[in-house]
């Protein structure tokens, strides 16, 4: 999100949300392709890409009828790094401490009708066990009564984010290629609050045990995409026809536990009397297959026309289970809380653009666009 926020007309919020001149109805790319992770959220998009990645951010304020309808707002394509030099190389950067461990990579090998490419970056943080307490005195406005609450845990938290991207190209003649790329990314976070205690005092009396807990949430999140794009030039100059696929999935995990011991009895250790565990469990995927053929061509000098289809099919689960108790089965008479969500989408489209140069380097640029969504 440092990157975003050095981009003019974005802006970035707290908690990494991404704006266009004020709107958040915006589309993000990733290499000029679409990206579930992107499509699921902007925020969790960026950090998986390290800034160290990024090549260049490109901002489209008035899209035209070639780009999908979605993102009214603008769309932002972000550019990683490529290495395209002929011959092979490969550069390792990698760090080991303590704390935290990551892995740069940045390779390549052609030899000039073949091509692969091996790029990207991740990091996997371990923190060192540590503990916490804090107290809270209120006063009752009302009544004058004084309470004080004070909490203690151990602490636990394992990080770790990245994205690598493997990329082939395969050049027939001069006038047909063939690219394909697959990368995989991730973003995971497992926090742990281990006797939880709090206490508490009304007015002079002495702090009694109120609650003790163990804590654990667990936060992982992965995304794999992959390409295939044919390209066929002909002999007239910028007469162009594409063919690209796209496969995207994301999957998240979103699980959280509360194990709940006796706060009349011992504080530490396995001396604990055990009552019980409340909890959720919550797994979900969106997933994305796109097909698109897109064709341009010169008319007269100076102008283009621009045709194309495209077809997106779109898949979306979600469960979400709430359970008790060590066996960790659904809670029985509470059928509300446990629910399954699907959702399938289709969108066809076609499109047609025609671009007039005028002089002194101006252009302008038509053009009409069909959807129809499903």
């Amino acid at each position: 999100t440092d990157v975003l926020k050095r981009v003019p007309l974005l802006s970035v919020d707290l908690d990494g949300n991404v704006s266009l001149r004020g709107s958040s109805n915006i589309r993000v790319l990733i290499n000029n392709k679409p990206s579930t992770i992107a499509a699921s959220s902007v925020a969790d998009a960026l950090k998986q890409i390290p800034a160290d990645q990024i090549q260049t951010v490109e901002v489209i304020t008035s899209p035209s009828a070639k780009y999908d309808a979605e993102g009214s707002g603008g769309i932002i394509n972000i550019v990683t790094k490529q290495n395209n030099l002929r011959g092979g190389s490969l550069s390792l950067n990698t760090g080991v401490g303590l704390r935290a461990t990551n892995l740069g990579l940045n390779g390549n090998y052609s030899n000039g009708k073949f091509g692969v490419s091996l790029g990207g970056f991740g990091r996997a943080s371990y923190n060192q066990p540590g503990s916490f307490e804090n107290s809270q005195n209120s006063i009752s406005l009302a009544t004058g009564a004084r309470t004080n609450v004070v909490q203690g845990a151990d602490t636990r938290r394992n990080d770790a984010f990245g994205r690598y991207t493997l990329g082939l190209t395969y050049d027939f003649n001069k006038q047909n290629s063939l690219a394909g790329s697959l990368a995989y990314g991730l973003r995971n976070g497992d926090n742990y609050q281990d006797n939880l205690v709090s206490r508490i005092a009304n007015g002079t009396a002495p702090l009694t045990v109120n609650s003790i807990r163990d804590v654990a949430s667990t936060n992982n999140s992965n995304t794999v995409d992959a390409s295939l794009n044919y390209t066929h030039l002909f002999d007239v100059k910028q007469r162009e026809l594409s063919v690209l696929t796209l496969f995207s999935r994301n999957n998240q995990t979103n699980n959280f536990t509360n194990s709940v011991f006796d706060p009349t009895g011992p504080t530490d250790g396995a001396a604990r009397r055990y009552v019980g565990q409340l909890g959720n469990n919550n797994d979900s995927y969106n997933e994305e297959y796109t097909g698109q053929l897109d064709y341009q061509t010169p008319t007269v000098k100076d102008q283009l026309l621009e045709l194309g289809v495209k077809d997106i099919v779109r898949r979306v689960n979600s469960d979400y289970s709430y359970f008790y108790d060590a066996s960790q089965q659904p809670t029985a008479g509470s059928p509300n809380l446990n629910n399954s969500f699907r959702y399938r989408q289709n969108v066809a489209a076609g499109y047609a653009t025609y671009t007039i140069g005028l002089p002194k380097g101006f252009t302008i640029k038509p053009g009409v666009r069909f959807e129809y969504t499903s």
